[in-house]
Protein backbone atom coordinates (compact mmCIF):
# COMPACT_ATOMS: atom_id res chain seq x y z
CA UNK A 1 0.00 0.00 0.00
CA UNK A 2 2.86 2.41 0.88
CA UNK A 3 4.49 1.87 -2.55
CA UNK A 4 1.20 2.65 -4.28
CA UNK A 5 0.97 5.95 -2.37
CA UNK A 6 4.52 6.98 -3.41
CA UNK A 7 3.73 6.28 -7.07
CA UNK A 8 0.53 8.26 -6.75
CA UNK A 9 2.40 11.29 -5.31
CA UNK A 10 4.95 11.16 -8.14
CA UNK A 11 2.21 11.01 -10.75
CA UNK A 12 0.41 14.00 -9.24
CA UNK A 13 3.70 15.99 -9.12
CA UNK A 14 4.34 15.24 -12.81
CA UNK A 15 0.86 16.43 -13.72
CA UNK A 16 1.41 19.69 -11.78
CA UNK A 17 4.75 20.34 -13.55
CA UNK A 18 3.23 19.64 -16.96
CA UNK A 19 0.40 21.95 -16.14
CA UNK A 20 2.80 24.78 -15.18
CA UNK A 21 5.06 24.52 -18.27
CA UNK A 22 4.13 27.09 -20.88
CA UNK A 23 3.93 26.25 -24.54
CA UNK A 24 5.08 28.66 -27.30
CA UNK A 25 1.41 29.28 -28.01
CA UNK A 26 0.93 30.35 -24.38
CA UNK A 27 3.70 32.96 -24.79
CA UNK A 28 2.16 34.25 -28.02
CA UNK A 29 -1.23 34.58 -26.32
CA UNK A 30 0.28 36.37 -23.30
CA UNK A 31 2.63 38.68 -25.22
CA UNK A 32 1.07 42.12 -25.50
CA UNK A 33 3.97 44.06 -27.10
CA UNK A 34 7.29 43.74 -28.89
CA UNK A 35 10.46 44.09 -26.83
CA UNK A 36 11.99 47.55 -26.31
CA UNK A 37 15.55 48.58 -27.11
CA UNK A 38 16.91 51.86 -25.77
CA UNK A 39 20.40 52.58 -27.15
CA UNK A 40 22.87 54.81 -25.33
CA UNK A 41 23.54 56.48 -28.68
CA UNK A 42 22.52 55.91 -32.28
CA UNK A 43 25.73 57.47 -33.65
CA UNK A 44 29.37 56.96 -32.80
CA UNK A 45 32.54 58.63 -34.07
CA UNK A 46 35.30 56.05 -33.97
CA UNK A 47 38.68 55.02 -35.40
CA UNK A 48 39.91 51.83 -37.03
CA UNK A 49 41.63 49.42 -34.64
CA UNK A 50 39.95 50.67 -31.45
CA UNK A 51 37.47 48.76 -29.24
CA UNK A 52 33.87 49.87 -29.69
CA UNK A 53 31.04 49.39 -27.19
CA UNK A 54 27.44 48.82 -28.31
CA UNK A 55 25.43 49.84 -25.24
CA UNK A 56 21.78 50.06 -24.33
CA UNK A 57 18.90 48.61 -22.32
CA UNK A 58 16.62 45.77 -23.50
CA UNK A 59 13.27 44.98 -21.86
CA UNK A 60 10.30 42.71 -22.59
CA UNK A 61 7.12 41.97 -20.65
CA UNK A 62 7.37 38.17 -20.94
CA UNK A 63 11.07 37.45 -21.55
CA UNK A 64 14.02 38.08 -23.89
CA UNK A 65 15.10 35.24 -26.18
CA UNK A 66 18.08 36.72 -28.07
CA UNK A 67 19.98 39.84 -29.12
CA UNK A 68 21.83 39.90 -32.45
CA UNK A 69 24.45 42.44 -33.53
CA UNK A 70 25.36 42.40 -37.20
CA UNK A 71 27.50 44.28 -39.71
CA UNK A 72 28.59 42.14 -42.62
CA UNK A 73 31.41 44.44 -43.75
CA UNK A 74 33.17 43.90 -40.44
CA UNK A 75 32.39 40.15 -40.24
CA UNK A 76 30.32 40.80 -37.12
CA UNK A 77 27.35 38.50 -36.50
CA UNK A 78 27.04 38.01 -32.76
CA UNK A 79 23.96 36.49 -31.09
CA UNK A 80 23.44 36.67 -27.33
CA UNK A 81 20.93 34.03 -26.24
CA UNK A 82 18.99 33.65 -22.98
CA UNK A 83 18.20 30.15 -21.77
CA UNK A 84 16.11 31.49 -18.93
CA UNK A 85 12.86 32.87 -20.36
CA UNK A 86 12.32 34.94 -17.20
CA UNK A 87 15.01 37.50 -18.21
CA UNK A 88 12.87 40.56 -18.78
CA UNK A 89 15.56 43.26 -18.60
CA UNK A 90 19.15 43.25 -19.83
CA UNK A 91 21.90 45.89 -19.97
CA UNK A 92 23.65 45.51 -23.32
CA UNK A 93 27.37 46.32 -23.22
CA UNK A 94 29.05 44.42 -26.04
CA UNK A 95 32.67 45.17 -26.93
CA UNK A 96 34.42 44.41 -30.19
CA UNK A 97 37.35 45.82 -32.16
CA UNK A 98 36.71 47.89 -35.26
CA UNK A 99 38.72 46.26 -38.06
CA UNK A 100 41.84 48.08 -39.23
CA UNK A 101 40.42 47.72 -42.76
CA UNK A 102 37.11 49.46 -41.97
CA UNK A 103 36.18 51.87 -44.76
CA UNK A 104 36.03 55.60 -44.03
CA UNK A 105 32.26 55.88 -44.40
CA UNK A 106 29.18 55.64 -42.16
CA UNK A 107 28.91 51.97 -41.09
CA UNK A 108 25.62 50.54 -39.77
CA UNK A 109 25.50 48.06 -36.89
CA UNK A 110 22.03 46.46 -36.89
CA UNK A 111 20.82 45.27 -33.48
CA UNK A 112 17.83 42.89 -33.44
CA UNK A 113 16.07 41.84 -30.22
CA UNK A 114 13.72 38.84 -30.20
CA UNK A 115 11.46 37.89 -27.28
CA UNK A 116 10.31 34.38 -26.38
CA UNK A 117 7.08 34.75 -28.38
CA UNK A 118 8.99 35.66 -31.54
CA UNK A 119 8.25 39.38 -31.59
CA UNK A 120 11.23 41.54 -32.60
CA UNK A 121 12.54 45.09 -32.56
CA UNK A 122 15.42 46.38 -34.65
CA UNK A 123 17.57 49.49 -34.27
CA UNK A 124 20.90 50.65 -35.69
CA UNK A 125 24.07 52.38 -34.55
CA UNK A 126 25.77 54.41 -37.27
CA UNK A 127 29.57 54.43 -36.83
CA UNK A 128 31.45 57.29 -38.49
CA UNK A 129 35.18 56.70 -38.93
CA UNK A 130 36.23 60.21 -37.95
CA UNK A 131 36.80 59.78 -34.23
CA UNK A 132 39.74 61.21 -32.32
CA UNK A 133 41.54 59.09 -29.74
CA UNK A 134 44.92 60.82 -30.05
CA UNK A 135 46.01 63.07 -27.20
CA UNK A 136 46.82 66.73 -27.92
CA UNK A 137 50.46 67.72 -27.50
CA UNK A 138 52.29 70.42 -25.59
CA UNK A 139 54.77 71.57 -28.23
CA UNK A 140 56.23 73.83 -25.57
CA UNK A 141 55.24 74.76 -22.04
CA UNK A 142 57.00 76.06 -18.92
CA UNK A 143 59.38 73.53 -17.37
CA UNK A 144 58.35 71.31 -14.48
CA UNK A 145 60.55 73.34 -12.11
CA UNK A 146 61.18 77.06 -12.59
CA UNK A 147 62.54 79.96 -10.60
CA UNK A 148 61.39 83.55 -10.95
CA UNK A 149 63.76 86.17 -9.54
CA UNK A 150 61.77 88.43 -7.27
CA UNK A 151 61.83 92.09 -8.08
CA UNK A 152 64.46 94.08 -6.18
CA UNK A 153 62.65 97.34 -6.94
CA UNK A 154 59.64 98.15 -4.77
CA UNK A 155 57.80 99.84 -7.63
CA UNK A 156 58.34 96.94 -10.03
CA UNK A 157 56.13 93.85 -9.93
CA UNK A 158 57.38 90.28 -9.91
CA UNK A 159 55.73 88.49 -12.83
CA UNK A 160 55.53 85.01 -14.30
CA UNK A 161 55.12 84.96 -18.07
CA UNK A 162 53.44 81.79 -19.31
CA UNK A 163 53.82 80.89 -22.98
CA UNK A 164 52.28 77.63 -24.22
CA UNK A 165 52.27 76.13 -27.72
CA UNK A 166 49.90 73.21 -28.33
CA UNK A 167 48.91 71.01 -31.25
CA UNK A 168 46.43 68.26 -32.10
CA UNK A 169 46.09 65.82 -34.96
CA UNK A 170 42.52 67.01 -35.67
CA UNK A 171 41.06 69.93 -33.74
CA UNK A 172 42.03 71.74 -30.55
CA UNK A 173 39.41 72.80 -28.04
CA UNK A 174 40.78 74.75 -25.07
CA UNK A 175 43.72 75.52 -22.80
CA UNK A 176 43.31 75.99 -19.04
CA UNK A 177 45.92 77.64 -16.82
CA UNK A 178 45.35 77.60 -13.09
CA UNK A 179 47.05 78.03 -9.75
CA UNK A 180 45.34 77.38 -6.43
CA UNK A 181 45.56 79.25 -3.15
CA UNK A 182 46.98 81.71 -2.38
CA UNK A 183 47.15 83.00 -5.99
CA UNK A 184 43.79 81.59 -7.16
CA UNK A 185 44.38 82.15 -10.86
CA UNK A 186 42.12 80.41 -13.38
CA UNK A 187 42.10 81.11 -17.11
CA UNK A 188 40.22 79.04 -19.67
CA UNK A 189 41.05 79.93 -23.27
CA UNK A 190 39.12 78.55 -26.25
CA UNK A 191 41.42 77.56 -29.13
CA UNK A 192 40.82 75.97 -32.52
CA UNK A 193 42.68 74.52 -35.45
CA UNK A 194 45.59 72.12 -35.20
CA UNK A 195 48.06 74.52 -33.55
CA UNK A 196 47.66 77.38 -31.08
CA UNK A 197 49.68 79.62 -28.78
CA UNK A 198 48.44 80.92 -25.43
CA UNK A 199 50.35 83.61 -23.52
CA UNK A 200 49.49 85.02 -20.09
CA UNK A 201 51.25 87.22 -17.53
CA UNK A 202 50.67 86.58 -13.82
CA UNK A 203 51.62 88.96 -11.02
CA UNK A 204 53.31 87.35 -8.01
CA UNK A 205 54.02 88.65 -4.50
CA UNK A 206 57.60 89.96 -4.35
CA UNK A 207 58.57 87.61 -1.57
CA UNK A 208 60.26 84.22 -1.39
CA UNK A 209 57.60 81.55 -1.87
CA UNK A 210 56.61 78.43 -3.82
CA UNK A 211 53.59 78.04 -6.08
CA UNK A 212 52.13 75.40 -8.35
CA UNK A 213 50.79 76.15 -11.82
CA UNK A 214 48.84 73.58 -13.85
CA UNK A 215 48.20 73.63 -17.60
CA UNK A 216 45.63 71.49 -19.41
CA UNK A 217 45.11 71.26 -23.15
CA UNK A 218 41.96 69.58 -24.46
CA UNK A 219 40.95 68.78 -28.01
CA UNK A 220 37.49 68.91 -29.52
CA UNK A 221 35.40 65.91 -28.42
CA UNK A 222 35.09 63.57 -31.40
CA UNK A 223 34.22 60.06 -30.30
CA UNK A 224 34.83 60.74 -26.60
CA UNK A 225 32.48 62.42 -24.16
CA UNK A 226 34.91 65.06 -22.93
CA UNK A 227 37.63 64.94 -25.56
CA UNK A 228 41.26 64.05 -24.96
CA UNK A 229 43.16 66.01 -22.33
CA UNK A 230 46.80 66.34 -21.28
CA UNK A 231 48.04 68.15 -18.17
CA UNK A 232 51.45 69.50 -17.16
CA UNK A 233 52.58 71.34 -14.05
CA UNK A 234 55.20 73.83 -12.96
CA UNK A 235 56.58 74.00 -9.44
CA UNK A 236 57.43 77.68 -9.35
CA UNK A 237 59.85 79.24 -6.86
CA UNK A 238 60.12 82.98 -6.28
CA UNK A 239 63.51 83.81 -4.79
CA UNK A 240 66.60 85.93 -4.91
CA UNK A 241 69.17 84.86 -7.47
CA UNK A 242 69.53 81.09 -6.88
CA UNK A 243 72.45 78.82 -7.53
CA UNK A 244 70.74 77.06 -10.45
CA UNK A 245 71.32 73.31 -10.40
CA UNK A 246 71.45 73.18 -14.21
CA UNK A 247 72.37 75.69 -16.88
CA UNK A 248 72.13 75.34 -20.66
CA UNK A 249 73.89 77.05 -23.53
CA UNK A 250 71.67 78.04 -26.41
CA UNK A 251 72.84 79.02 -29.88
CA UNK A 252 69.24 79.38 -31.13
CA UNK A 253 67.04 82.38 -30.47
CA UNK A 254 63.48 81.13 -30.99
CA UNK A 255 61.23 79.07 -28.76
CA UNK A 256 60.38 76.84 -31.73
CA UNK A 257 64.05 75.90 -32.17
CA UNK A 258 64.32 75.14 -28.44
CA UNK A 259 61.46 72.66 -28.63
CA UNK A 260 61.59 71.01 -32.06
CA UNK A 261 64.48 68.65 -31.32
CA UNK A 262 64.09 65.15 -29.90
CA UNK A 263 66.90 65.86 -27.44
CA UNK A 264 70.13 67.84 -27.06
CA UNK A 265 68.90 71.43 -27.54
CA UNK A 266 69.75 73.51 -25.56
CA UNK A 267 73.14 72.07 -24.53
CA UNK A 268 73.75 71.25 -20.86
CA UNK A 269 76.91 72.87 -19.42
CA UNK A 270 78.93 72.06 -16.31
CA UNK A 271 78.00 73.54 -12.93
CA UNK A 272 81.52 73.86 -11.59
CA UNK A 273 81.22 75.87 -8.33
CA UNK A 274 78.30 77.81 -6.79
CA UNK A 275 76.85 80.33 -9.25
CA UNK A 276 79.53 79.43 -11.80
CA UNK A 277 78.97 77.49 -15.03
CA UNK A 278 81.60 76.36 -17.53
CA UNK A 279 80.62 75.57 -21.09
CA UNK A 280 82.83 73.89 -23.64
CA UNK A 281 81.34 74.54 -27.04
CA UNK A 282 82.22 74.19 -30.71
CA UNK A 283 81.49 77.26 -32.83
CA UNK A 284 80.86 75.99 -36.36
CA UNK A 285 80.90 79.48 -37.83
CA UNK A 286 82.43 82.85 -37.11
CA UNK A 287 80.42 85.24 -34.93
CA UNK A 288 78.26 82.53 -33.36
CA UNK A 289 75.84 84.00 -30.82
CA UNK A 290 75.19 82.20 -27.54
CA UNK A 291 73.24 82.86 -24.35
CA UNK A 292 72.52 80.83 -21.21
CA UNK A 293 69.18 79.62 -19.78
CA UNK A 294 68.43 77.52 -16.66
CA UNK A 295 65.21 76.13 -18.18
CA UNK A 296 65.01 74.11 -21.41
CA UNK A 297 61.82 75.16 -23.15
CA UNK A 298 61.81 78.97 -23.23
CA UNK A 299 63.89 82.11 -22.77
CA UNK A 300 61.55 83.03 -19.92
CA UNK A 301 61.64 83.51 -17.01
CA UNK A 302 65.46 83.53 -17.03
CA UNK A 303 67.95 84.21 -19.80
CA UNK A 304 71.54 85.30 -19.20
CA UNK A 305 73.21 87.48 -21.81
CA UNK A 306 74.91 90.82 -22.07
CA UNK A 307 73.65 94.29 -21.28
CA UNK A 308 73.74 97.03 -23.92
CA UNK A 309 77.35 97.84 -23.06
CA UNK A 310 78.22 94.21 -23.91
CA UNK A 311 80.32 93.95 -20.74
CA UNK A 312 77.97 92.86 -17.93
CA UNK A 313 75.85 89.71 -17.64
CA UNK A 314 72.15 90.44 -17.07
CA UNK A 315 69.09 88.22 -16.62
CA UNK A 316 66.73 89.32 -19.38
CA UNK A 317 64.98 87.42 -22.21
CA UNK A 318 65.96 90.32 -24.48
CA UNK A 319 69.61 90.39 -23.43
CA UNK A 320 72.36 90.54 -26.04
CA UNK A 321 74.25 87.35 -26.95
CA UNK A 322 77.89 86.58 -26.28
CA UNK A 323 79.56 86.55 -29.73
CA UNK A 324 82.28 83.96 -30.45
CA UNK A 325 84.45 85.52 -33.17
CA UNK A 326 85.97 82.51 -34.97
CA UNK A 327 85.39 78.86 -35.84
CA UNK A 328 86.67 76.47 -33.15
CA UNK A 329 86.29 75.18 -29.62
CA UNK A 330 85.66 77.63 -26.78
CA UNK A 331 85.56 77.51 -23.01
CA UNK A 332 83.03 80.00 -21.65
CA UNK A 333 82.74 80.75 -17.93
CA UNK A 334 79.61 82.45 -16.57
CA UNK A 335 78.99 83.69 -13.02
CA UNK A 336 75.38 84.65 -12.33
CA UNK A 337 76.13 86.17 -8.93
CA UNK A 338 78.93 88.53 -9.97
CA UNK A 339 77.39 89.08 -13.43
CA UNK A 340 80.71 88.33 -15.11
CA UNK A 341 81.84 86.09 -17.96
CA UNK A 342 84.92 85.13 -19.94
CA UNK A 343 85.76 82.95 -22.91
CA UNK A 344 88.86 81.56 -24.60
CA UNK A 345 89.53 79.39 -27.61
CA UNK A 346 91.38 76.06 -27.29
CA UNK A 347 92.41 73.02 -29.34
CA UNK A 348 91.39 69.49 -28.21
CA UNK A 349 94.09 66.85 -27.90
CA UNK A 350 92.01 63.67 -27.34
CA UNK A 351 91.86 60.98 -30.01
CA UNK A 352 88.96 60.91 -32.44
CA UNK A 353 86.94 57.64 -32.62
CA UNK A 354 87.83 56.98 -36.26
CA UNK A 355 91.55 57.28 -35.47
CA UNK A 356 91.28 54.19 -33.26
CA UNK A 357 91.60 50.55 -34.37
CA UNK A 358 90.50 47.09 -33.26
CA UNK A 359 91.83 43.61 -33.99
CA UNK A 360 90.05 41.69 -36.75
CA UNK A 361 91.72 38.36 -37.53
CA UNK A 362 94.84 39.76 -35.88
CA UNK A 363 94.88 42.83 -38.12
CA UNK A 364 94.53 46.40 -36.83
CA UNK A 365 91.30 47.60 -38.43
CA UNK A 366 90.05 51.22 -38.36
CA UNK A 367 86.96 51.79 -36.23
CA UNK A 368 83.81 53.15 -37.86
CA UNK A 369 81.14 54.30 -35.44
CA UNK A 370 77.39 54.35 -36.00
CA UNK A 371 73.96 54.08 -34.37
CA UNK A 372 72.98 50.64 -33.07
CA UNK A 373 69.46 49.99 -31.81
CA UNK A 374 65.91 50.05 -33.14
CA UNK A 375 63.20 52.45 -34.29
CA UNK A 376 65.00 53.53 -37.47
CA UNK A 377 62.19 53.67 -40.04
CA UNK A 378 64.59 54.01 -42.98
CA UNK A 379 66.91 51.27 -41.69
CA UNK A 380 64.62 48.36 -40.73
CA UNK A 381 67.58 45.97 -40.90
CA UNK A 382 69.09 47.63 -37.82
CA UNK A 383 67.81 45.82 -34.74
CA UNK A 384 70.57 45.95 -32.16
CA UNK A 385 73.08 44.53 -34.61
CA UNK A 386 76.68 45.90 -34.56
CA UNK A 387 77.25 44.26 -37.96
CA UNK A 388 74.70 46.60 -39.55
CA UNK A 389 75.43 49.75 -37.53
CA UNK A 390 74.13 52.85 -39.30
CA UNK A 391 77.45 54.57 -39.94
CA UNK A 392 77.92 58.19 -38.91
CA UNK A 393 79.63 60.56 -41.32
CA UNK A 394 82.76 62.25 -39.97
CA UNK A 395 82.90 66.02 -40.56
CA UNK A 396 85.53 67.20 -43.04
CA UNK A 397 86.17 70.36 -41.00
CA UNK A 398 86.04 68.96 -37.44
CA UNK A 399 87.16 65.33 -36.93
CA UNK A 400 85.37 65.15 -33.55
CA UNK A 401 81.92 65.69 -35.08
CA UNK A 402 79.87 62.91 -36.66
CA UNK A 403 76.41 63.22 -38.17
CA UNK A 404 73.64 61.28 -39.86
CA UNK A 405 70.24 61.99 -41.42
CA UNK A 406 67.78 59.38 -40.16
CA UNK A 407 64.03 58.79 -39.93
CA UNK A 408 62.58 57.58 -36.62
CA UNK A 409 59.25 56.02 -35.68
CA UNK A 410 57.79 54.21 -32.68
CA UNK A 411 59.92 53.07 -29.77
CA UNK A 412 63.41 54.41 -30.49
CA UNK A 413 66.35 52.87 -28.62
CA UNK A 414 70.01 53.19 -29.50
CA UNK A 415 73.63 53.71 -28.51
CA UNK A 416 76.66 54.94 -30.46
CA UNK A 417 79.12 52.13 -31.16
CA UNK A 418 81.56 50.62 -33.64
CA UNK A 419 80.48 48.51 -36.58
CA UNK A 420 81.79 44.93 -36.38
CA UNK A 421 81.35 42.46 -39.27
CA UNK A 422 80.78 39.54 -36.88
CA UNK A 423 78.31 41.41 -34.67
CA UNK A 424 80.69 41.73 -31.72
CA UNK A 425 80.26 44.49 -29.15
CA UNK A 426 83.59 46.30 -28.88
CA UNK A 427 84.84 49.54 -27.34
CA UNK A 428 84.63 52.46 -27.51
CA UNK A 429 80.87 52.96 -27.30
CA UNK A 430 78.75 55.77 -25.94
CA UNK A 431 75.51 55.57 -24.01
CA UNK A 432 73.69 58.43 -22.28
CA UNK A 433 73.13 59.96 -18.86
CA UNK A 434 69.36 59.27 -19.10
CA UNK A 435 67.09 56.99 -21.11
CA UNK A 436 64.29 59.50 -21.58
CA UNK A 437 66.02 62.86 -21.06
CA UNK A 438 69.51 62.44 -22.54
CA UNK A 439 71.77 65.46 -22.04
CA UNK A 440 75.28 63.93 -22.09
CA UNK A 441 76.92 60.92 -23.69
CA UNK A 442 78.89 58.58 -21.44
CA UNK A 443 81.92 56.77 -22.94
CA UNK A 444 81.67 53.00 -22.29
CA UNK A 445 78.94 53.61 -19.73
CA UNK A 446 75.41 54.96 -19.19
CA UNK A 447 71.93 54.07 -20.48
CA UNK A 448 70.46 53.39 -23.89
CA UNK A 449 68.25 56.12 -25.32
CA UNK A 450 64.62 54.97 -24.97
CA UNK A 451 62.15 57.46 -26.49
CA UNK A 452 58.84 57.39 -28.36
CA UNK A 453 58.34 59.01 -31.77
CA UNK A 454 54.60 58.58 -32.57
CA UNK A 455 54.82 59.37 -36.29
CA UNK A 456 57.65 58.90 -38.76
CA UNK A 457 59.89 61.97 -38.47
CA UNK A 458 63.11 63.01 -40.20
CA UNK A 459 65.99 64.04 -37.92
CA UNK A 460 69.66 64.93 -38.17
CA UNK A 461 71.78 63.28 -35.46
CA UNK A 462 74.97 65.14 -34.47
CA UNK A 463 77.59 63.73 -32.07
CA UNK A 464 80.66 65.55 -30.73
CA UNK A 465 83.01 62.96 -29.25
CA UNK A 466 85.23 65.62 -27.63
CA UNK A 467 82.36 67.38 -25.83
CA UNK A 468 80.45 64.14 -25.14
CA UNK A 469 77.30 65.83 -26.38
CA UNK A 470 74.75 64.61 -28.92
CA UNK A 471 71.56 66.07 -30.35
CA UNK A 472 68.73 64.85 -32.55
CA UNK A 473 67.33 67.82 -34.50
CA UNK A 474 64.15 67.69 -36.56
CA UNK A 475 64.80 68.38 -40.26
Amino acid sequence: MRKHRIWLYLLLLLLVVQGCKKSELDYVNEDKAAPTLSLKTSELHWVQGYDLYAQGTVTDDIGIKSINLKIAEWSLDKTITFEDSLVKSFNLDYKFKVPATAVDKPNEIVITVTDVSGKTIQKSIIVHMDGDFTMPVFVSAPDNALTVIKSQVASKETVFRVSIDVSDNKELGYVVIKSGAPLNYYDSVLVSGKTATVEKIYTLPSEIANYKFEYTVGDKAIGTEKGNRVTRTTNLTVSDMPDFEKMYLTDVDTKVALNSDLFGVPMLVDHTVPYTYTAKYYSAAADTKVRFIPQKTDFQPNCFGLDDSKTVIINDPNSNPIVLPAVGYYEIVLNTKTSTYSFKQYTPTDATPNSLTYKLDGVDTPIQIGLIGKGFADHPEQNWSPSSAILLKQSTTNPYIYSLDVELEGNVQFIIGPQHPWGWWIEPFWRFDSKTNPEKTRPNNGDNVDLNVPTRTAYTFIFDSHLNRAKMIKR
